[in-house]
């Protein structure tokens, strides 16, 4: 979803770690660093269709980010409690 004129599109989130110890620690292993407990991911989408992601300036994988994502949030839909038999 890139806007029309713009060969390109950004999305950016800031996050803080606080106590989130996986996060930190998975992030590590990548040897991308979170001095401040704070984690800025940026991707970046090209109207050609390629994309790039960034973690904390560094350049990332997108499995990485599924990752990481995976453990900054947890993301539940209006009817998720409901049980369908």
């Amino acid at each position: 979803m890139i806007r029309s004129n713009c060969d390109t599109a950004q999305l950016e989130g800031l996050f803080l770690l606080g106590s989130n110890a996986k996060t930190a620690k998975l992030l590590a292993e990548s040897g991308i660093e979170c001095s401040d407990d704070s984690l800025l991911i940026r991707r970046e989408i090209s109207a050609g269709g390629r994309g790039r992601v960034f973690i904390n300036d560094k350049l990332a994988t997108l499995s990485l980010l599924k990752s990481t994502g995976d453990s900054l949030a947890d993301i539940h839909g209006q009817h998720d409690q409901k049980i369908t038999l």
